[in-house]
């Protein structure tokens, strides 16, 4: 019996022996566990500010592309105009004209501004489910962005063209009395 309680004795002990082994190994697999899930995670979080960025940068990118094609365009029609303009008749007032084609520019862009600053604003405050939200008004306040921009150079050409008017047309006055 006593033999045997000997054996029981130094069993327990080698069991014990083993199990404080497979604890460290056991708490060593869970600290290693919770690094890679700890990793895990913030691969995860920086995947989702890629995408994001990614989402954002495509965005801008197809609005600086939609604006460039928008300002070849004008640049196309505004060279015919020129081109229309030095054949055309020698009695049209250019200045009247400058000054009215300015006008009804940034005119139609201070509607445009004003159309795309409510939209954004609409969006801004209504959340849709789908979760475009985020992508819909960074797309506005890039269009916003180009619209301002344009707006203050045609505003700053119309500036020009008007004092170049002016100064032309003091010109021709004291010309028309010297004559």
């Amino acid at each position: 019996m006593e033999q045997e309680n000997r054996q029981l004795v130094e069993r327990n002990q080698m069991v014990e022996d083993e199990y404080r082994k497979d604890k460290s190994i056991m708490e060593n697999y869970k600290k290693q566990v919770d690094a890679l899930q700890m990793g895990k995670a913030e691969l995860i979080t920086q995947n989702q500010k890629l995408e994001f960025e990614n989402k954002y940068m495509r965005s801008k990118n197809e609005a600086y592309e939609l604006a460039h094609a928008r300002d070849m365009e004008t640049i196309h029609l505004l060279e015919d105009r020129v081109r229309e303009m030095e054949l055309g008749d020698d009695n049209i007032f250019i200045g009247e004209e400058i000054l009215d084609a300015s006008k009804g520019t940034v005119t139609s862009l201070r509607m445009k501004v004003l159309e795309l600053e409510r939209e954004l604003t609409r969006l801004r405050e209504s959340k849709p489910a789908d979760g475009n939200t985020d992508a819909d008004v960074i797309v506005l306040q890039c269009m916003l962005e180009d619209a301002n921009r344009t707006k203050n150079k045609l505003q700053k050409d119309y500036d020009r063209a008007q004092k170049k008017i002016i100064s032309l047309e003091s010109e021709l006055r004291i010309m028309m009395g010297k004559s």
